[in-house]
């Protein structure tokens, strides 16, 4: 069940991979900030799922990693600082699992980035999934 409304993004599978790239161009004063939720469920020893960001859609840094220990099958909000990639004009955030049991599942819901914008206006990337297909959300240059 999603965090809030009817649709997530869900992983499950050894290969599962999403990205998605936004505009960061206008992006000023070092202030960037990635808000989403995520569930665990039923990780196995060894599975993990790696959140990605690019500033050239290439060369990957990992920001975060799940697995079995993060296991409790209930939403937790994470808050990410993207500060030290302001300096790009473009950022691509990808999901990476590696899970090998059939019933390991990873959702993501509500992600969001925060950014500020020139004349100290903030703007948001969002997508909450609800569109219900790979091209929702607002202000991404792609789908999922």
């Amino acid at each position: 069940m999603p965090k809030q409304d009817t649709y997530h993004l869900m992983l499950n599978g050894t290969t599962d991979y999403v990205e998605r790239s936004f505009d960061f161009a206008e992006a000023r004063d070092g202030i960037a900030r990635l808000y989403f939720w995520v569930k665990v469920k039923s990780f196995q020893y060894g599975e993990t799922v790696r959140l990605l960001v690019s500033t050239n859609g290439t060369d990957w840094t990992t920001l975060e990693t799940w697995d079995n220990d993060d296991d409790d099958n209930a939403y937790r909000f994470h808050d990410i600082d993207l500060t030290p990639y302001t300096d790009s004009p473009q950022l691509w955030l990808a999901f990476e699992a590696g899970m090998t049991g059939p019933n390991s599942y990873f959702y993501v819901d509500d992600i969001s980035v925060v950014r500020k914008l020139k004349g100290s206006v903030l703007a948001t990337v969002r997508d909450d999934f609800e569109s219900g297909d790979a091209l929702g959300g607002y202000h991404w240059l792609g789908g999922w």
